[in-house]
């Protein structure tokens, strides 16, 4: 370090301002008072340390705007003095808040002096902080984007004399003060530096805007394949759908490792073309193209590509053998870390043949031992029909912001008191992961009375010549308190009460339907199978269409009454063996009105909709995975039900 005058220090200590009738304060004096009321480094009184100019400069960044014209001067006087220590005070000093005239003044004395920028590197300052003080300099000099792109090139590609990680974080300062439009020339060069955290980094300049998506398109138009390939790269886990477009294109582009980025980026993004397009390219007639394809397929860890790369192992040689072997074992280790996670909970709610031919499967993930829904992308999804592996679909996920859902559980004298216990925690378990803006309600009804189906009216004034529907509306009020739901779930404590029927409860609960905006539901629990007469059933279905109310049901025998009654009404039938199944059965349903995945596959060759008895759903996710089969309920035939929706 230079030796330093103190005294010349001391001279440089702004000045109070002095009222005419007051008397001069010496300079050694104010200095100290600086020392007490700076939040700086403490000064050791005795020593020409590196604290002084912290909190020298300190003092005057904070009275800057007191006196401008002086304390401007003595911070100018301060960095001649010696320029290296005015750099070391100033990186401590942003790293926390000062007057902003004072701290403009600053940053603009830092970039005159050519020190603004190894400063904007510094990763001791926190990042947050940097990007403000970029905001500000960049108000003092429109150009500085310029600068700091030619900063860049000098010290990335040319010297060399800058470390990754501070190139990346001037790369994510150049993304917020300037559009990516006017720095083509600079992306494309930094698009060939070998590091590929640099290359990932210009996504904050690639496709930012408008003006992004120009750029992007530029890039993948340039005759040099790298450009073109890193440009790709570079976007990886950028899921904006414009974005997704252009990188389609590049499936179609003549180089082997443009095609590959693409198709990677494409996987990342949960674009399903990804998938089928990757199997296609397996058959490429050039070996780096089939090279290519298997290095995509290990990089995603899917093991759904697993016996398509077996059939390549057997027929390959040299090189792609060598990358073959490699994508397999990339994908036994991702599996192997899958297997180490819990388990997921997938649940396939709804198998249907739409009008088009095409199949449509309704699933819902839930987490280990928790009704609470799991988010995941359309390529994390292996459908597998009859056997065969789907390799083209489509995967949309459906949310109602607001839902009102409504219970009828069965609990008396054709329930053991076991039996009611477990009605009763099932529904606690599924309101455990009931969204805040959802409202239930719960209506118990009796197992044992005797069905009076046929006498059953829901039209008119109906409702209030029904005691039992009327009883049911005046108990299952919504609400959107957890605790008054476990309350009235509460079997035991209500068991004084008289019951209506099943019936009574449906048209009770669909007669108080809310009438505002969100989904509306009703959940049935059927422990036995129960006559409904057809003019019954086509009422129910008819009041709860004109309600836009879903019926869902959860039957312990085989109801094809019941089935139709949910399939009329857009909602889903489960059917169990168990009544200790139950609050899993209800935890599908609930999870489903949170997020519904909605999957849709045309069927190949022989393999056509009306075969369509068994289905596999697996889910993979980076940490967990799961599995769920699916067969078509054996009276759907003898029914006759239509399976077109």
């Amino acid at each position: 370090m230079q030796p330093r005058s103190y005294v010349k220090l001391l001279r440089l200590a702004p000045q109070k301002k002095r009222s005419k009738a007051s008397h001069p304060v010496d300079d050694s004096k104010y200095l100290e008072s600086m020392k007490s009321n700076a939040s700086g480094p403490t000064l050791d009184s005795g020593a020409e340390s590196a604290t002084d100019t912290d909190v020298l400069l300190r003092a005057l960044v904070n009275d800057f705007g007191n006196s401008p014209l002086t304390n401007g001067r003595r911070m100018r006087e301060l960095i001649q003095f010696d320029s290296a220590e005015f750099r070391r005070s100033a990186v401590t000093l942003l790293r926390g808040e000062a007057d902003r005239r004072g701290y403009r003044y600053l940053l603009t004395l830092l970039w005159t002096h050519d020190l603004l920028l190894p400063i904007l590197s510094d990763e001791s300052i926190p990042i947050d902080r940097a990007l403000f003080a970029a905001q500000v300099a960049a108000d003092v000099d429109p150009q500085l984007h310029i600068r700091i792109t030619r900063y860049l090139i000098a010290t990335t590609l040319e010297q060399q004399t800058i470390k990754e990680t501070e190139a990346t974080r001037l790369l994510r300062i150049l993304g917020s003060i300037n559009d990516s439009v006017s720095l083509q020339p600079f992306v494309r060069q930094m698009l060939l530096h070998p590091s590929a955290r640099i290359r990932s980094k210009l996504s904050l300049l690639i496709g930012r805007s408008q003006s992004g998506n120009k750029s992007l398109a530029t890039l993948l138009s340039d005759p040099d394949a790298r450009v073109r390939a890193n440009a790709i790269e570079a976007l990886w886990h950028n899921q904006n759908p414009q974005i997704c477009t252009l990188v389609r294109a590049a499936l179609d582009d003549a180089n082997n490792r443009v095609v590959g980025n693409a198709l990677l980026g494409l996987y990342f993004a949960g674009d399903t073309l990804a998938i089928h397009t990757a199997i296609k390219l397996t058959a490429h007639p050039e070996p780096l193209f089939r090279a290519t394809a298997a290095w995509a397929m290990g990089e995603t860890g899917d093991p759904r590509f697993l016996a398509r790369l077996g059939r390549m192992l057997a027929d390959s040689v040299g090189p792609l053998r060598k990358a073959v072997f490699r994508a397999i074992g990339l994908i036994k280790k991702a599996a192997a870390a899958r297997a180490a996670g819990p388990p997921l909970r997938i649940s396939i709610l709804d198998v249907v043949t739409l009008a088009n031919g095409k199949t449509r499967v309704q699933a819902v993930l839930t987490a280990n031992m928790s009704a609470s829904t799991i988010d995941a992308p359309p390529t994390a999804f292996v459908i597998e029909s009859n056997g065969a592996l789907v390799t083209e679909y489509s995967c949309a996920a459906r949310s109602d912001e607001r839902a009102y859902i409504a219970l009828a559980v069965p609990r008396g004298a054709g329930l053991g008191e076991e039996d009611c216990l477990i009605v009763e925690q099932a529904i606690k378990y599924c309101v455990r992961a009931k969204r805040v803006s959802d409202q239930w309600a719960i209506a118990w009804y009796s197992a044992g009375e005797p069905r009076t189906a046929s006498t059953l009216t829901l039209f008119g004034q109906a409702l209030d010549s029904d005691p039992g529907a009327a009883v049911v509306s005046a108990r299952a009020s919504y609400t959107a308190n957890p605790v008054a739901l476990n309350r009235a779930a509460e079997a035991r404590s209500n068991r004084f009460e008289t019951d209506p029927s099943l019936l009574a409860s449906l048209r009770g609960l669909i007669a108080g339907t809310p009438g505002g905006s969100g989904a509306k539901h009703l959940v049935a629990v059927v422990p036995d199978p129960e006559f409904i007469e057809d003019h019954v059933l086509a009422e129910l279905i008819q009041v709860a269409r004109a309600c836009r109310l879903s019926i869902h049901v959860v039957s312990l025998y085989p109801a094809p009454q019941y089935f139709r009654l949910c399939c009329e009404t857009q909602g889903f039938y489960r059917e169990t063996t168990s009544l200790e199944n139950l609050p899993l059965e209800l935890e599908a349903i609930c999870a489903g009105v949170a997020k519904l995945y909605q999957l849709e596959f045309a069927h190949a060759g022989e393999n056509h909709a009306g075969d369509n008895h068994e289905l596999a759903l697996d889910v993979h996710l980076p940490s967990a995975t799961g599995k769920c089969y699916w067969r078509r309920p054996g009276f759907l035939e003898s029914a006759g039900y239509p399976e077109v929706a």
